[in-house]
């Protein structure tokens, strides 16, 4: 494969639509594994807020029709452990505790109901990884704060601050409300989280933070002796601002949970949400993006470091969240969930091998919330369902699929083993999976303007493609839009809107064989949390990495918290060798932030990688903290990354070069992109260089002097790849300018050539144009003119202009020097003489022009009047003066 192409082609299409196009390579003959991970787990990832008893739902054909229809799983529940605690009695033998009699009593009746409700036990596996929680209601503060709801409720004070009661109730509940399925009762979750953001309502309740950490560890405790196969974690945080306050709400809250119920916890449980500011939507502060890989790479990290292993973690809640959580419906916060769920999600299913799972939060009707009196048309806002009246233009109380059904819609065919993608901008987030002879390619944009997806196909091995069904999902007109359509050829290219995701689901003729592996894993440091000093040096170990093969990539992970303004490109150097910073990160800039918290994502070449690493890190200025740090390493079974030339696009190239300012300055440039990363060589030559490198996405070279260049560029183990360009470095000339005056009609005629663009000033008047011809009008008298470029280097032109009368003298009266005005732009001699009034020639010889204009001494003439003639062209004109 031979392409060989010229500059004009390359400066064409460089003025067209290059700078939108993302790139994202997708090999399917590559099985992606993190960590023991490879499968698209729903179980995990596609839930929804709910469990099979919900009430919310319409009706058991609905519940069915959406769980199996768009392949749900349930689910979490953290009503009915403060629902049930209402209905149990105080142990009449044990004061302050649950009765356990009690507790057996309500048990029975629930599992009694769940078995008649056989339309419910068809669906237990959509319950594979159901939690339940408690709420802060439970705490036990010396009175009793839920009220009785029936008549056969008791009411009972257990002690304050003390735990063992409610951890006993916590681990009965369990026992005595839950069976295997059927007619043993509803199967029995596989999750606890203890309680549901208790740290928010610490001061309310009113505890410490300390001491719910402990209630912790003792129902943890109390629930793994009696049910050891029920994971149980927490704390179950809202607003996870690590970096607020220097980090006090990390030291604060977080590590004073882990400190002290750590131990105990089978994973960690956090919220995430994009926050919109206000119900209109308004200056949203994202999550999304490298915030949350900060976030969570720092619990990681620490739960690595003080426990020395990374705790799973349990993403109960993610999506978009406004103060009050309630206001008159919108469907532009139904996009906003929507857009959240899938940006979130796609950073989830990067770390799949970290996550227990992970819930969008969506609840169904929300029927247990009352809008307040004063404001009827108020509702809970992230719901499944809503009412018609909620609609502007409709009316009716029946409830109907409000428009974030349309995030199960959009990724309900989504299943397999994942495929290796990369894309060449992290704001542009990829994603494939393989499921016998269908590839769903998954695309969301975290940017806030449309981008152009070249996708680029790879390991299909003469598969031929059947249909592409496109499935896009955008904001139009305020709500959320799903388009459809369908293709029968492989889809190169796809228009991505801002913040949009498509899937593409490709069916092929025969099995999509995954013959190739790329084995991801992540390693932290021993260290994290460290402040940044001005020019002072930190040093964090990443130890006991494996590398298996020869070939492979790795990620720098550089988790980083300081205030805006601060320096985001530290010099850091992995085993002694720099590496290059990059000049962004995944999602936007934080700017609304108090302070930009997020993860760098740094690549770094395989081969620095050993067993044991030392990073090092120097800020130029002070301020935050380097929060965490952790590689990605993913080892290939062979260079996935060299691929079939056929697949790189004939516009690969960005090509630029910048001439040299001055002539002789020998300061010009060629500046290359590469729309698809690859590991290429390079060659430029002229008859005095000879510059040999290799680069695989940009590349420049400086201090060049004009002249013509040859750039070759290969591809590295391709021996029929070549792209071939014949580039001109210019300078420029000094400029060149002619003048042609018509004094009939009061114009000059300028001719001009040696640049691109000339200023022109005419009387004090400046002008720019990039016009070689211009006429300017002229004014009666001296008329100045200078013509230069923004390059001194480049020489000026200046002439004087004299229109109306050709002569004109002054001073007159005259003591000394007489000076001659003369519309000549000759400087030459021309013949003078002056006569007194009697006619005697008194004053006779060629007097010479310079800059238009004669300069005559006339101090020995006696005073009195005089004739000046002087001889313009092929006439005399005479000029009358007096000699004082």
């Amino acid at each position: 494969m031979r392409h060989i192409l010229n500059l004009i082609f390359i400066v064409a299409f460089i003025g067209s639509l290059k700078a939108q196009t993302v790139t994202v390579d997708i090999n399917l003959n590559v099985k992606h594994q993190s960590g023991n991970v490879s499968e698209f787990e729903r179980s995990k990832f596609i839930t929804v807020h709910s469990t099979l008893g919900d009430r919310d739902w319409d009706s058991d054909a609905q519940r069915k029709q959406f769980l199996n229809d768009f392949d749900v799983y349930l689910g979490r529940d953290n009503g009915s452990l403060p629902w049930f605690y209402s209905q149990t009695g105080e142990d009449p033998a044990k004061p302050g505790w649950p009765s356990i009699t009690q507790m057996q009593i309500e048990g029975d009746k629930q599992k009694q109901n769940y078995a008649n409700g056989t339309s419910m036990h068809e669906l237990e596996f959509r319950a594979q990884n159901v939690m339940i929680g408690g709420q802060p209601i439970l705490y036990p503060t010396g009175n009793r704060v839920i009220d009785p709801t029936t008549n056969n409720s008791q009411t009972y004070t257990p002690a304050l601050d003390d735990f063992e009661p409610l951890a006993e109730y916590y681990a009965q509940s369990l026992l005595l409300r839950y069976g295997t399925g059927g007619t043993t009762g509803q199967p029995k979750p596989s999750m606890v989280e203890v309680m549901n953001e208790p740290f928010v309502h610490a001061d309310d309740i009113p505890t410490t933070r300390a001491k719910i950490s402990e209630l912790h560890n003792v129902v943890a405790k109390r629930i793994h002796e009696l049910s050891p196969e029920t994971l149980v974690g927490g704390y179950t945080a809202a607003h996870p601002s690590f970096e607020a306050g220097d980090f006090n709400l990390w030291k604060n809250n977080w590590k004073l949970f882990m400190d002290i119920a750590g131990e105990n916890m089978d994973f960690f449980s956090v919220h995430l949400y994009d926050f919109l500011g206000n119900n209109d939507n308004g200056n949203p502060q994202y999550r999304s993006g490298s915030n949350v890989e900060a976030i969570l790479d720092m619990i990681s990290a620490y739960s690595f470091i003080k426990f020395g292993e990374v705790k799973p973690l349990n993403i109960s809640e993610y999506g978009a969240f406004y103060p009050g959580t309630a206001g008159p419906y919108s469907r532009e916060l139904d996009w906003a969930n929507v857009r959240s769920f899938s940006s979130m999600q796609m950073q989830l299913l990067e770390r799949q091998q970290e996550i227990l799972v992970a819930m969008p939060f969506l609840l169904h009707k929300a029927s247990w919330w009352s809008p307040p009196e004063n404001a009827p048309d108020q509702v809970y806002g992230p719901r499944l369902l809503r009412q018609k009246w909620e609609v502007e233009g409709q009316t009716g109380d029946e409830w109907e699929y409000a428009d974030t059904v349309i995030w199960y819609d959009l990724w309900k065919n989504v299943n397999g083993t994942r495929a290796d993608t990369k894309a060449s901008d992290q704001d542009i987030q990829a994603d494939a999976y393989v499921d016998g002879n269908k590839a769903y390619v998954i695309i969301n944009s975290l940017e806030f303007e449309d981008r152009t997806i070249s996708l680029l196909m790879n390991g299909i091995n003469g598969n031929d493609v059947q249909q592409v069904v496109v499935r896009k999902v955008y904001l139009e007109n305020n709500a959320t839009k799903l388009e459809e359509e369908t293709f029968t050829d492989i889809q190169s290219e796809v228009l991505l809107p801002k913040q949009a995701t498509v899937i593409l689901e490709y069916t092929f003729d025969n099995t999509i064989a995954q013959t190739e592996e790329n084995i991801e894993q992540k390693y932290y440091a021993s260290s994290y949390y460290k402040p940044i000093n001005a020019n002072e040096t930190q040093t964090f170990l990443i130890n006991n990495v494996s590398k298996t093969g020869t070939h492979g990539e790795a990620i720098l992970r550089l988790g980083v918290g300081r205030d805006h303004g601060k320096s985001l490109k530290p010099l850091v150097e992995v085993n002694g060798t720099a590496v290059e910073i990059p000049e962004d990160w995944r999602g936007y800039d934080q700017n609304n932030r108090d302070r930009f918290f997020g993860v760098l994502e740094i690549p770094v070449s395989y081969d620095l990688i050993q067993e044991n690493n030392s990073i090092t890190i120097n800020f130029s200025d002070a301020g935050g903290h380097v929060s965490s740090v952790a590689m990605q390493v993913f080892n290939f079974s062979e260079n996935i990354r060299i691929v079939d030339p056929e697949n790189i696009p004939t516009n690969n190239f960005k090509i630029q070069t910048l001439g040299a300012t001055c002539p002789g300055s020998e300061n010009g440039k060629i500046i290359i992109e590469a729309l698809r990363q690859q590991n290429y060589e390079i060659a430029i030559t002229s008859t005095d260089y000879n510059e040999q490198n290799t680069f695989s996405k940009s590349f420049q070279v400086e201090d060049l002097k004009a002249g013509t260049y040859k750039v070759v560029i290969t591809l590295e183990g391709i021996t029929d790849f070549k792209y071939e360009f014949d580039l001109t470095i210019s300078e420029p000339e000094n400029i060149d300018v002619t003048s042609k005056v018509d004094k009939t009609s009061k114009q000059v005629d300028l001719t001009m050539s040696g640049a691109s663009e000339y200023i022109i000033t005419l009387n004090k008047e400046t002008i720019k144009t990039s016009d070689n011809k211009i006429q300017l009008p002229l004014s009666n008298g001296t008329n100045t003119i200078e013509v230069k470029t923004e390059k001194e280097c480049q020489g000026k032109f200046e002439k004087l202009i004299l229109v109306g009368n050709s002569l004109t003298v002054f001073p007159n009266p005259v003591n000394t020097t007489l000076h001659i005005n003369i519309a000549s732009m000759d400087n030459t001699a021309t013949e003078m003489s002056i006569y007194n009034i009697f006619g005697t020639l008194v004053y006779n010889k060629d007097a010479f022009i310079i800059n238009n204009q004669i300069k005559v001494n006339i101090s020995k003439l006696s005073s009195g009047i005089y004739f000046v003639k002087i001889k313009t062209g092929e006439t005399n004109e005479i000029l009358k003066i007096v000699k004082q």
